[in-house]
């Protein structure tokens, strides 16, 4: 994947907006926004800011890593759309990289070996989002695919007292999504099979259907 260096990665998942620049395996410059609705406002300054910080601009970057989901629909849909301008512009290939995944293997540079974790988010008033991981000694293993459950159902899938990550808890302050350098990461290590300049054909993983509600 070296020959795809460097990558920029976009994270718009959630609330923490996020970019980073992946200029070799070991050497990176990121910036993170941490406020709801501020996505659109944000990203094109920080990625301007980015190219500032590392001495680079828009014709260096070889691929373009983007979030794909599980998140928020309107966030998923600025993330996605950025990327796929700049990509298009530069006629350089996208990663798109599963969120949650990204996000496990964030949180697995800080728990130990065979520990198992739920990384549980909003997706609406009556669901969440859940993905559960457990950490190996390389990376990652997926126990549950990242799906949508009722959240009066949520005690049917965790355990209680079971370690978990993401905003389903209001009384806890918990991060919701991965930093856009684990984004770039992910992409990095995994993501070669994923490279894809068919752009149109690339959408947001929303997992369930959003249908809009006409007024009555």
């Amino acid at each position: 994947m070296d020959k795809y260096l460097p990558i920029l990665s976009i994270e718009t998942s959630a609330s923490l907006c996020s970019v980073a620049l992946l200029l070799s395996a070991d050497d990176y410059v990121e910036l993170n926004f941490e406020k709801k609705h501020i996505h659109a406002e944000k990203i094109f300054t920080a990625i301007e800011q980015l190219f500032q910080i590392s001495n680079t601009s828009i014709k260096d970057i070889s691929s373009i890593a983007i979030s794909m989901g599980p998140g928020s629909f309107t966030g998923l849909r600025i993330g996605m759309s950025v990327a796929k301008g700049l990509a298009f512009g530069r006629d350089i290939p996208i990663i798109p990289v599963p969120t949650f995944e990204a996000f496990a293997y964030q949180i697995c540079h800080f728990i130990q070996d065979k520990t198992e974790f739920y990384i549980i988010n909003d997706a609406n008033i009556d669901e969440y989002y859940i993905g559960k991981f457990s950490k190996t000694r390389e990376s990652y293993k997926i126990k549950i695919q990242p799906k949508l459950i009722k959240k009066d159902s949520l005690n049917k899938f965790k355990k209680i007292n079971s370690l978990a990550f993401g905003n389903f808890n209001k009384e806890v302050k918990s991060i919701a999504n991965p930093n856009a350098i684990y984004i770039a990461k992910w992409a990095y290590i995994f993501g070669k099979k994923l490279l894809t300049l068919q752009y149109d054909f690339l959408e947001p993983l929303y997992i369930k259907q959003f249908i809009p509600r006409a007024k009555k």
